[in-house]
């Protein structure tokens, strides 16, 4: 059975071949033993080399194709705007109970538009705990990065990857949660 420090060593001496390697976060990246399989989370500085370290990792997941390897590669990315975009619009054209945001983030050399919807039932809680006077669209600006900061940081098997899924919705749950866990404030 293959342990995880024989697989860092092995993405390792071909992540290198390739220079790749140091397009890793070290820091965050992890190999870790799980009996009976072994788990990879690859953490990359550039979204941009994904595809290349992806075929690196199917290449190490074929040559052990009698063990079992979870392989999970997602890359850190920063916000650089959110930008208010009006109503937000759903599928079929009409408008949602929701307003929209445009959010810009990269991860190295890529940029990625997502948006973010934020749902009638959230504002409604929002605007239930503004004092008075409180510029509004500010305080949504800040939910909306803070919650788009939150989906970004989780790692693991149930981190969120916004090339696959450039969407969000942020519910009165999700505010909720983020006030409860003191990662958003309403200052007055």
């Amino acid at each position: 059975m293959i342990s995880a420090s024989d697989l860092k060593r092995e993405f390792k001496e071909r992540l290198e071949a390739v220079g790749l390697w140091n397009k890793l976060d070290l820091r965050e990246s992890q190999f870790l033993d799980l009996p009976p399989q072994v788990f990879v989370e690859l953490v990359l500085h550039d979204a941009g080399v994904a595809e290349r370290i992806a075929d690196v990792a199917g290449d190490i997941r074929a040559a052990h194709r009698d063990e079992e390897i979870d392989i999970v590669i997602r890359a850190n990315w920063q916000i650089r705007s959110v930008l208010y975009a009006g109503y937000a619009l759903g599928l079929s054209g009409g408008v949602r109970a929701a307003e929209r945001f445009d959010v810009v983030i990269t991860s190295g050399d890529e940029t990625r538009k997502i948006t973010v919807d934020v749902l009638k039932d959230a504002v409604d809680l929002l605007k239930s705990k503004l004092p008075p006077g409180m510029a509004y669209q500010q305080v949504v600006k800040e939910l909306v990065q803070k919650f788009v900061e939150m989906e970004l940081a989780q790692g693991g098997t149930s981190y969120w990857d916004p090339v696959r899924h450039p969407h969000l919705d942020v519910n009165a749950a999700a505010v909720q949660y983020m006030i409860g866990h003191e990662l958003f404030k309403i200052l007055a």
